[in-house]
């Protein structure tokens, strides 16, 4: 694979740092780059290759249709389960949102077989895709942002958890895959999230070192999978509390694109253009 050198090219492998700014407390930082074994990050800025995002949640507003779609197929089709009561939103959030299908039902009907485990989920990625056939959109700035990042020649990549049918599905709902010339599916990774495997892939497919790059997700199990990989995470808070965020590894939290402390961070690594054009897009 080969592309055209850019500057954040320059200086590959020097350590992509966050800068003293925008509410990051140094000590969390330093605990992220502890569980991705490597040294503290310094505050001296560093390169930006690289930006992989998770998809439900984080690029698209689709995680109340997954929420909606596995609440109704589980009371159908294991009435008994929980009482004989629909799932909450609470209950989805803690135990099974950005988790793989397999994994969540397993832990949450550990009865139930693999086999009947594999038609349970069949049947809520049907019903998610008749939910959301014409209704999926990109979160609140993604495009511009993933504008921004395309002109500086920052390289981009989506990581998730979901089947690649539901991926695509979701993608093109949205008019996003065509940004994206990197996809990993957790189904096709040694490990899907939260191991690194994911994310480390992610970086390889991308051609950069996880100190180049940075992740953007809206779950526990994500941020654990970005952090552990050495990728810099910024939780995205569309479904979880920013404190839950923060706890598993990000190093802030927004809640769309359009966020102020995003703009200067880009501005920051990629010049006040990246900053501006964010702003800017915000107040259109």
């Amino acid at each position: 694979m080969t592309h055209p050198p850019t500057a954040a090219r320059r200086g590959r492998h020097a350590p992509l740092a966050p800068p003293a700014c925008c509410g990051w407390v140094p000590g969390s930082l330093r605990r992220r780059d502890a569980m991705a074994g490597s040294p503290p990050i310094s505050t001296q800025g560093g390169t930006l290759s690289a930006v992989l995002f998770d998809m439900d949640g984080t690029l698209v507003a689709g995680d109340d249709h997954h929420f909606e779609a596995y609440a109704d197929t589980l009371l159908e089709m294991e009435p008994q389960f929980n009482g004989g009561k629909r799932i909450t939103r609470e209950f989805y959030n803690t135990r099974m949102s950005g988790r793989q299908n397999p994994v969540l039902l397993k832990e949450i009907m550990p009865d139930v077989s693999p086999e009947r485990g594999v038609v349970i989920a069949d049947t809520k990625e049907r019903a998610y895709m008749r939910r959301t056939a014409g209704a999926i959109e990109a979160l609140a700035g993604a495009a511009a942002l993933l504008d921004v990042l395309a002109a500086a020649g920052v390289r981009l990549g989506v990581v998730t958890n979901a089947p690649r049918e539901i991926m695509e599905h979701t993608l093109g709902e949205a008019a996003l895959r065509d940004r994206f010339p990197v996809v990993i599916v957790g189904d096709e990774c040694a490990r899907a999230k939260p191991f690194p495997d994911p994310y480390v892939d992610g970086c390889r497919a991308l051609d950069v070192q996880p100190r180049e790059a940075i992740a953007f997700e809206d779950s526990p199990s994500g941020i654990t999978s970005a952090v552990a990989a050495g990728l810099l995470t910024i939780g995205v808070g569309t479904g979880h509390p920013p404190a839950t965020l923060l706890a598993a590894g990000a190093a802030f939290v927004i809640h769309d694109y359009y966020d102020e402390r995003l703009a200067t961070v880009l501005g920051l690594w990629l010049g006040e253009g990246a900053r501006s054009a964010v702003l800017g897009a915000g107040a259109q």
